[in-house]
């Protein structure tokens, strides 16, 4: 039994860790290395936890966070089983079913280590705050999640197409439209999903626990500047996305659908991975009473998403060139924040995506093919 576990574990858990390093040092970055003391970096965790223990709605962020990682590992481990070097993995179903299991959880373990310690860490701090409700709960959690994977990778064991052909249907299937902003939001999960992931983490967490401030400490000024900088923070993932429609999906081009169409199948598209911001941002109308500011950077949002998406049709850009662009549009944002007029930002926004949009997208040419975008 200790050789086959060796194996698997030379298989697959060191090749897993190997290559999500950079996220872990990325997360890690987020966690401990924004704050200006390592104490501080502590007491921001620790109320972070906390928050987990005692509100359900951090709760419910922090399983879909366990929910996502958990797929992380279950696509990690149908990738490996369906090359042709890992074979030796369906040998596991001729040895006993006790066997087999204990080395399919000893897998799922080591796979899903980082979400367990972290959920270990949730569980004490809630019995020790006396939050045994939410405590029992993560437990429950992460228990789950662990069996639902072990009971994954042995149905992957008898079954290594299940995920590529289909033949295992956890939803029914969902007819959904095809709109060209149900294409970008597949494209962004399916070959941009770390990125997005990476993005839309640090965004939320960045202002989530800004703007849960009370009055004493919090600064508007500084929200804006976060607000903007996580905006732009999103100019990579819109710049792969504008060369998947200019590249495989140029057919639609030909479409004989309306420039205010797509447009706003553009400004959809952006609006739907821009919820958790508004979500997060909800404390600035229901903490602070600041519901125009709240409702400004509900439409700003998005707009200037579609703003930068619109811009990259005035010319064929390489990303070096890009990057000046963007650092531009932060700028004229960030003066606007200043001003007292805070809707200036999505009329200006909305306004120069239309003008942007309307002049420069028919007489929009790519020149090559870009390469090495994932």
């Amino acid at each position: 039994m200790n050789s086959i576990i060796k194996l698997l574990h030379h298989s697959f858990v060191t090749p897993y860790y190997r290559q999500i390093t950079g996220a872990i040092l990325f997360i890690f970055f987020v966690l401990f290395g924004i704050n200006p003391s390592f104490r501080q970096a502590l007491e921001t965790n620790y109320y972070i936890i906390l928050s987990i223990t005692q509100t359900p709605q951090a709760f419910l962020v922090f399983c879909g966070f366990l929910l996502l990682y958990a797929t992380k590992c279950i696509s990690f481990f149908s990738g490996r089983v369906n090359t042709n070097g890992y074979q030796f993995i369906f040998q596991l179903n001729g040895i006993a079913s006790a066997k087999r299991t204990i080395a399919l959880t000893y897998i799922a373990v080591m796979l899903l280590l980082p979400a367990l310690i972290y959920g270990l860490l949730v569980i004490i701090i809630g019995f020790i705050n006396l939050q045994h409700t939410y405590a029992l709960f993560c437990l429950c959690a992460l228990t789950i999640i662990t069996v639902f994977t072990t009971v994954f990778y042995s149905w992957l064991t008898h079954h290594p197409e299940g995920l590529k052909t289909g033949s295992i249907k956890l939803l029914p299937q969902i007819k959904f439209p095809k709109t060209i902003s149900w294409f970008l939001i597949r494209f962004m999960f399916r070959k941009q999903f770390r990125a997005l992931l990476f993005v839309k983490l640090l965004s939320f967490m960045a202002l989530y626990f800004f703007v849960v401030h009370d009055a004493s400490v919090f600064e508007e000024r500084m929200l804006w500047l976060i607000f903007t900088l996580c905006l732009i923070a999103h100019g990579v993932i819109i710049y792969k996305n504008f060369y998947f429609l200019e590249t495989e999906l140029q057919y639609y081009r030909n479409l004989p659908i309306a420039n205010g169409k797509i447009i706003l199948q553009l400004l959809i598209a952006y609006l739907l991975i821009y919820l958790p911001e508004i979500w997060a941002l909800r404390a600035l109308w229901l903490v602070h009473g600041n519901l125009y500011s709240y409702i400004c950077m509900v439409i700003g949002g998005p707009a200037i998403l579609a703003l930068l998406h619109t811009l990259l049709y005035t010319d064929d850009m390489s990303m070096d060139s890009f990057l000046p662009l963007l650092f531009g549009i932060w700028l004229l944002f960030f003066f606007f924040s200043f001003s007292q007029n805070k809707w200036l930002i999505p009329f200006v926004s909305l306004f120069g995506c239309i003008v942007v949009f309307y002049t420069s997208f028919r007489s929009f040419e790519k020149q090559g093919e870009v390469e090495n975008l994932e």
